[in-house]
């Protein structure tokens, strides 16, 4: 039995031998999705050697500069070490001669004698010494000073270019790895949800060059394609550029506080050096619960345990201590595990057998939304058709409106895809079954990648199959329920 996808245009023509043989492994009451295809690894190899080359071409341009500022400190510092050096040792000299005078204070007769010798010059001397030390001192600090602001301009400097071009070499990335093309992984790889949790351990994703690499050097692109896999952000069409710029920007907001406040002065500017940490702060959790939600949305997806508060405390500690290991793992649970189907009704013929199905999908599972789809697989032995995955959007599921005109003249209807279920009384039923999946398999075919309404509602009538469990049906109340008698 082949089971439908969540996007059909990933995989128009999955292998029928790798779902047989996963139906072998895991029996056919175990439905699941075909694994979703990712970017190839080679252009992400290419990818991240020419954004590192860029980078140690730019590190290597700011440090040179950097080396020829601290070898004018270098010997800048010597200077100042020697006249500190001076200044400390007259320093101690005077202060041991005050000391000296305290303890032994002389007589009358021995200053009368001291006056008398010509001491009043060596009197002199050492009361000059201590304003000498006073004006090094001060020379000291200036230079201290103009040391220091130097240093944080350097500083200042670094942090606000390295910012700046992480920014742009991840942009540049990201537009390129979203135009490259993508690749199925290998059918004999992909796992079956069991259990309540992650079928791939944290470092699991070690061993997968492609998955292990991009989550470390490009955390924000890693990130950007597992939410684009599940539809994280519930919208239409291709979602990658839209995670990848949000990822990307609050990354950005959460460290340009820190680069900001480099620039401030504490001691005269604490209200907006509080602010700007207070911006880091609330920055940094919008990132960890956007990351959070992402977790437990593909914990719900797959079915496993996701209310609970030990899961959403375990969700918050691994993207806090370990967020590349943690987008490995989900990474690894969207491409190699097949994502579990719901089956509400089952039809069976002498040619074909076909199952509609439903999946939890990107919109809720309370949502009028719900990916459908018609399965069928190969009852007989002929190599005339082979089996085809075929996905029908809920959009198409509206009031059936055939729109085919009976031609007079030649007896027939104009449609090539056949009339309409009403008028099939007579025809033989499995040789109309046979075209219509001839029709399927066709090149003219090739550009639909969907059945509609009627295509469907033609295949059960022509087969003289019904639905069963109607009430779980996924399809819009509108529908004549007529058609599914």
């Amino acid at each position: 039995m082949l089971f439908f996808q969540r996007n059909s245009q990933d995989f128009p023509n999955l292998p029928a031998q790798a779902l047989r043989r996963s139906l072998v492994q895991h029996g056919p009451e175990a439905p699941w999705v075909a694994p979703r295809a990712t970017r190839s690894p080679y252009i992400i190899w290419t990818i991240s050697s020419c954004a590192g080359a860029v980078v140690a071409n730019l590190s290597n341009a700011l440090t040179t500069e950097v080396r020829e500022e601290d070898e004018d400190d270098l010997l800048y510092s010597e200077e100042d070490e020697d006249l500190e050096q001076a200044s400390l040792q007259a320093l101690r000299g005077v202060k041991d001669q005050h000391q000296t005078s305290a303890v032994s204070p002389k007589t009358e007769g021995e200053e009368d004698a001291g006056m008398n010798t010509g001491n009043s010059g060596d009197a002199r001397e050492t009361k000059k010494v201590p304003a000498e030390t006073e004006e090094s001192q001060k020379e000291l600090q200036m230079r201290f000073a103009e040391l220091v602001e130097q240093r944080a301009v350097q500083v200042q400097r670094a942090a606000t270019v390295m910012l700046v071009t992480q920014v742009v070499l991840v942009v540049i990335v990201g537009l390129i790895y979203a135009a490259c093309p993508r690749y199925t992984p290998p059918p004999e790889e992909v796992r079956q949800q069991r259990g309540q949790d992650f079928q791939y351990g944290l470092c699991e994703g070690c061993s997968r060059s492609r998955i292990c690499c991009c989550s470390f050097w490009c955390l924000p692109l890693r990130w950007a394609e597992t939410a684009s896999s599940v539809n994280f952000f519930g919208c239409n069409g291709p979602t990658f550029l839209l995670g990848f710029f949000i990822f990307e920007l609050l990354i950005v907001l959460a460290k340009l506080p820190g680069v900001v406040i480099l620039y401030l002065n504490y001691e005269t500017e604490s209200l907006p050096y509080f602010a700007w940490t207070c911006a880091a702060i609330v920055f940094s959790l919008a990132l960890l619960v956007m990351q959070v939600l992402h977790r437990r949305y593909i914990r719900q997806r797959y079915g496993m345990e996701n209310d609970t508060c030990g899961t959403c405390c375990c969700d918050c500690l691994v993207w806090i201590f370990c967020g590349c290991c943690a987008a490995m793992q989900e990474a690894l649970q969207v491409e190699y595990v097949g994502e579990p189907v719901k089956t509400v009704g089952e039809v069976r013929g002498e040619v074909v057998a076909a199952v509609v199905a439903v999946q939890d999908g990107a919109y809720g599972a309370k949502s009028s939304g719900w990916n459908a789809g018609l399965i069928i697989s190969n009852k007989s032995s002929s190599h005339f058709f082979s089996p085809r995955i075929c996905h029908i959007p809920a959009h198409i599921l509206s009031e059936p409106q055939y729109g085919d005109e009976f031609d007079e003249e030649e007896g027939d209807y104009m449609e090539l895809d056949g009339p309409p279920p009403e008028v099939l009384d007579g025809w033989e039923k499995d040789e109309m079954a046979m075209a219509l999946l001839a029709n399927f398999q066709s090149e003219e075919f090739e550009g639909k990648k969907v059945m509609s309404f009627r295509d469907v509602a033609m295949l059960l009538e022509v087969l003289g199959l019904c639905l069963v469990k109607r009430s779980e049906s996924p399809f819009r109340k509108d529908v004549d329920e007529q058609q599914w008698d």
